[in-house]
């Protein structure tokens, strides 16, 4: 899917974040002070969130759904060791 079209889609705005020494795609949608952080699984895209926004903005987020490596326009890494869980899920942590 076109990264325009995920954006209409979803009703969000389209960031690239830096972390790590990549570059992470990230769909940013609400004003909240909160930050609800959706990490999607394997094979999928940030863009399978778009059922979930809605509710998150009511509820007061702010959301971030965000590509893992390797999907949509993040980074995508060579060294398959970068894709172990560890790597997804550990960065976020901190």
């Amino acid at each position: 899917m076109a990264n325009r079209a995920a954006e209409q889609l979803m009703g969000a705005r389209r960031l690239i974040v830096p972390a790590n020494g990549l570059e992470f795609e990230v769909f940013e949608a609400g004003e909240g002070e909160k930050l609800a952080l959706l990490l999607h699984g394997f094979p999928q895209h940030a863009v399978s969130f778009r059922h979930q926004l809605p509710c998150l903005i009511r509820l007061g987020y702010r959301v971030w759904a965000v590509n893992q490596r390797g999907y949509g326009r993040t980074s995508k890494p060579k060294d398959r060791a970068a894709y172990g869980l560890s790597h997804l899920t550990g960065m976020w942590l901190h």
